[in-house]
């Protein structure tokens, strides 16, 4: 292994543990320098670098990352659900329905991407058509509950910092909206048993 092949490793090693510590800003640098030396072009590195943007809330630059990562490998599904909520919170909610619809279309079996376009359809205000599709996902979606109920709560501890740190009527308003889908999804899944 080339020198430069470590240094990529030890790099992207190095920014999922700073992401992992909610360091995100040294997770950057860590991975535009594995970027910068990676000859492969690992989709890995880009997916780590959107994360980072994703949670300081630069959802622009985070897309710009997902893509590259999609562009790399069309198959990397975690990608295309990440970006969904990007577009979720910028409020571009066709959008975000069809990256969650391409994650679910991916594998099947992970009813997880189908339940998160329920939520935009919610906070679109179509709150039947979002209750239908957690109903016909209930089955399928029973042993990923415990997964996305720990997502989905610290979804809502992050909302409430960027709705803290909003400036403008309209995006409180967005992420009040967010919010309240959020806790409506578990709400509406609590009952639904698991199978850890």
């Amino acid at each position: 292994m080339s020198s430069d092949s470590k240094d990529v490793v030890r790099d992207s090693n190095k920014a999922e543990y700073l992401n992992q510590a909610k360091d995100y800003q040294k997770a950057v640098v860590y991975c535009s320098r594995a970027a910068q030396k990676d000859k492969t072009e690992n989709p890995g590195i880009y997916e780590k670098w959107g994360t980072a943007l994703q949670e300081q809330f630069k959802y622009k630059e985070a897309i710009a990352k997902y893509s590259r990562s999609i562009q790399i490998c069309s198959e990397y599904i975690d990608v295309y659900s990440k970006w969904g909520f990007c577009l979720l919170y910028m409020g571009k909610f066709d959008e975000a329905y069809v990256k969650f619809e391409e994650a679910a279309k991916m594998i099947p079996v992970m009813k997880f991407y189908k339940v998160n376009c329920s939520l935009v359809l919610f906070v679109q205000g179509k709150v039947l058509e979002a209750k239908e599709i957690l109903m016909n996902e209930k089955d399928r979606a029973t042993i990923y509950v415990c997964r996305y109920r720990y997502f989905y709560r610290n979804e809502i501890r992050k909302q409430r910092v960027r709705l803290e740190m909003a400036k403008d009527k309209e995006e409180k308003e967005l992420i009040k909206s967010i919010i309240k889908g959020i806790i409506w999804i578990m709400e509406n899944t609590k009952t639904w048993k698991t199978f850890y």
